[in-house]
C-alpha cells in the first residue's frame, strides 16, 4: 500500500485492477504489470536532455539511467536488446560518466526505442 502512490505517479497510464476475491484494488498478478514505451519515453527524454548539456550532471543522468534499467527489468517478454540495453547501462555505474558516454546513451537508447 506504501507504493501504491509512488507507482501512480511513475506509470500514471497504469490502472488497478479489481480482484475478484477482495472488493480492495490490488495488483492480482505479475501479468496485470505492463510497463510500455510509452511509460518510457518521459524518462528517455530526460536523459536525452541531460546527455545535450556540455557539462554532464553525472548524478542525475545515472539516478535516471539507474530507474529506466529497473524499468527495463520488469518489462514482461523482454527482448535482446533490450538484454543489451540493461548490460550497457549497469557498465556505465561509476564515479564519472565514461568519455564516450554519449555513444554508448544513443547505443542504450536505440536498443530501448528498436524494441517496439
Amino acid at each position: 500500500e506504501a507504493l501504491a502512490p509512488l507507482w501512480l505517479e511513475r506509470f500514471p497510464n497504469f490502472e488497478k485492477q479489481t480482484s475478484h476475491t477482495s472488493s480492495r484494488n490490488k495488483i492480482s498478478s505479475y501479468d496485470d504489470v505492463i510497463i510500455t514505451l510509452d511509460d518510457l519515453m518521459p524518462l528517455i527524454e530526460g536523459i536525452d536532455e541531460l546527455s545535450l548539456l556540455e557539462k554532464l550532471e553525472w548524478s542525475l543522468i545515472w539516478e535516471k539511467l539507474h530507474a529506466l534499467k529497473g524499468d527495463l527489468q520488469i518489462m514482461p517478454n523482454r527482448q535482446k536488446n533490450l538484454e543489451t540495453a540493461i548490460v550497457l547501462i549497469s557498465n556505465l555505474k561509476g564515479p564519472r560518466p565514461p568519455n564516450n558516454f554519449r555513444d554508448v546513451w544513443k547505443c542504450i537508447r536505440g536498443n530501448v526505442l528498436g524494441s517496439n
